[in-house]
């Protein structure tokens, strides 16, 4: 095949790739772009198929159809343009699924908000009907705070009024009383002068009593005189006649005194009581004007308050109504986004079928992109080395991180490293096997299943974190309320697959030690191909816990996605082998030990380890990965 040919092809790959990219807008060209890709491969292999060398056939040869054909090695790397082409079908994958992921969260989250915006816009109508009534309420709270108001100012001026009244009317009394007191003083004077009548009178008797009695003696001694004393004895009869009447008028002065006296002393005890009583009637009149005037100012407090309250109340009002048209430019506008949303819904539903659609074309890219893999790894050049590794990570870290250890390997052995991200673990062992790949990065329990049925060479273990093994973590969200294995009956869990130790073999292990069968006491589980899909799986509540490994919750806190607050440790494994880089058994054994030698000399201080936490890397043994075996073993 010429060059024109093979730009032809590349020039149709990068339409592919272009079309695959688009495909999530546009479907028809993403189904146009594969058939292209299809129809690529098809030809490559026709074209190529007398070429190709057997299946079987060991990766490390260079077969003598390939060296006859050099025009093709120099016009293009086929193997070269498959990396890249496996590393983009990988990432595309990768960014679909992360892509399907936010896109299966969203639709989460509109179907609430829908569902929150339906009730939020019945809940707002009800709120607009209940500020209606309050705003009806607080206008009659206003009307009913301006009447009493009005009463107010009405009741604080009767009082007002009866303040003064009650003022004018306790004045009086006490002139009342005090005139009252004066009376008492004159009559009092008035007994003190009928007493001294009374003296005067009794003097005046006992003089009308001398009288009469010397009248008597000047009878007796005119008698004796004879006729010389008879015209003294006229006399004194006289004398004695008036002694009489004057004794007899100063009788009835005296009874007149005393009527008057007793009279006096009847209208004083009668006026003193009755002073007592307007004493009474004077405190009375006191505490009525304190109290009325209390109630004037309490009136006065009363209508302020009222005063008030109508102000309040005129405040209230105003504001109810203009809460009342804002709840119900909110109401609208509440329906409008709940309309809104379930359009966003339908376009998100519909979205995601597309993008399952497209992850499903992902797949058969992948598909295709093995074939072309599979296909170059028979033209390998004689100075090129095939890894293949599982994508644990995302192909552009893997890429980015992994890739230069890689190369740093190969180069220090004079090869050059060409890298296959392979779509799971049971693919990783089927590449391998079929000599596509040449040296592979095994997790442990895909290391011991790929040994079950094909001679695999272990060569080295990384060392990360200062150590040769992991624990591998049951985790939940730290709000769910999971803090133990009972804890997960009935729960949603996730696994990485089914050949991970730490995201499969051994978290079942653990459940099955503590006799509970997961396929029975676990509600939906599921397997999200990755150890950070599980770790985001929790962390936004797609699952309700999940397994996964130590090295991967530190990559997680050092890439700022995940913090100590965000998950619980439910449970952890004993301590796990680290992955197994494991060569073809078909690999030239000098080759083999070369690479194992170089693997062994890398440090954390070079270059192209200091981007991940890998330490360095020891020699591996087959030994070491019994305890897996006895896991697997447990959990068949």
């Amino acid at each position: 095949m010429n060059c024109k040919v093979w730009q032809t092809i590349f020039y149709s790959i990068g339409v592919i790739l272009t079309g695959v990219i688009y495909a999530a807008e546009q479907n028809i060209f993403l189904a146009l772009a594969c058939g292209i890709l299809v129809n690529i491969i098809i030809s490559v292999i026709l074209v190529k198929r007398d070429n190709c060398r057997e299946k079987n056939q060991p990766v490390a040869e260079v077969t003598k159809t390939q060296e006859a054909n050099n025009d093709f090695g120099k016009d293009v790397n086929l193997l070269k343009v498959a990396e890249e082409l496996g590393f983009t079908a990988q990432q595309i994958r990768w960014g679909v699924s992360e892509y399907q992921e936010v896109l299966h969260r969203l639709q989460k989250l509109s179907e609430e908000i829908n569902l929150h915006s339906g009730t939020n816009a019945t809940q707002t109508e009800e709120a607009t009907a209940s500020i209606e009534e309050i705003a009806s309420s607080a206008s009659d709270v206003y009307k009913a705070s301006e009447n009493s108001f009005t009463q107010c100012a009405k009741s604080s001026k009767i009082a007002l009024e009866h303040h003064q009244q009650i003022e004018s009317m306790s004045t009086s009394m006490l002139n009342i009383v005090n005139t009252v007191h004066d009376a008492i003083n004159q009559l009092n004077n008035l007994n003190a002068a009928s007493d001294k009548i009374k003296d005067f009178v009794g003097k005046i008797r006992n003089i009308a009593s001398q009288t009469s009695l010397l009248a008597l003696n000047a009878t007796i001694e005119s008698a004796r005189a004879g006729e010389n004393g008879r015209g003294f004895a006229v006399v004194a009869k006289e004398v004695r006649k008036l002694a009489i009447e004057s004794e007899t008028t100063t009788k009835e002065v005296e009874d007149i005194v005393l009527d008057i006296t007793k009279n006096i002393t009847g209208v004083t005890t009668t006026i003193e009581k009755g002073s007592k009583k307007l004493q009474n009637m004077e405190v009375l009149a006191k505490e009525s004007a304190e109290a009325i005037n209390g109630i004037v100012n309490d009136v006065k407090d009363i209508e302020t308050n009222a005063h008030n309250l109508c102000s309040l109340s005129d405040s209230q009002r105003s504001s109810t109504e203009q809460i009342a048209n804002v709840i119900e430019q909110i109401s609208g506008s509440t329906v409008n986004i709940a309309a809104n949303t379930q359009t966003s819904l339908d376009s998100v539903t519909k979205q995601e079928k597309n993008v399952q659609e497209l992850f499903e074309y992902t797949k058969s890219m992948l598909a295709i992109a093995s074939q072309v893999q599979k296909v170059a790894s028979r033209y390998k050049k004689p100075d090129e080395i095939i890894f293949g590794v599982n994508p644990f990570v995302s192909p552009f870290v893997i890429k980015e991180t992994y890739l230069p250890i890689l190369e740093e390997v190969a180069h220090d052995i004079g090869y050059k490293a060409r890298v296959i991200i392979v779509s799971n673990y049971d693919a990783l062992g089927k590449a391998i096997m079929e000599n596509i790949i040449d040296v592979g990065w095994f997790s442990p329990f895909a290391y011991v299943s790929t040994k079950q049925n094909a001679d695999v060479i272990p060569m080295v273990t990384p060392v990360v974190n200062k150590a040769t093994s992991y624990l591998g973590f049951i985790i939940s969200k730290k709000d769910s309320g999971i803090r133990s294995m009972d804890d997960l009956q009935g729960k949603k869990f996730g696994f990485v697959d089914e050949k991970s130790a730490s995201g499969y073999i051994y978290p079942k292990a653990l459940l099955i030690k503590k006799g509970k069968d997961p396929d029975k006491f676990l509600g939906e589980i599921h397997f999200l191909g990755s150890h950070n899909k599980v770790i985001e799986a929790v962390q936004n509540g797609i699952i309700d816990a999940g397994a996964t490994y130590s090295e991967a919750l530190d990559l997680a806190k050092k890439n700022g996605t995940l913090s100590d607050a965000d998950i619980y440790q439910v449970a952890q494994t004993e301590p796990i082998p680290k992955d197994v880089i494991a060569a073809s058994a078909v690999l030239d054994k000098t080759l083999v030990k070369k690479l194992t030698e170089a693997f062994t000399k890398l440090n954390e201080e070079q270059t192209r380890c200091n981007k991940t936490h890998i330490n360095g890397f020891v020699r591996s043994d087959d030994s070491k990965y019994d305890i897996v075996r006895e896991a697997a073993a447990l959990v068949k």
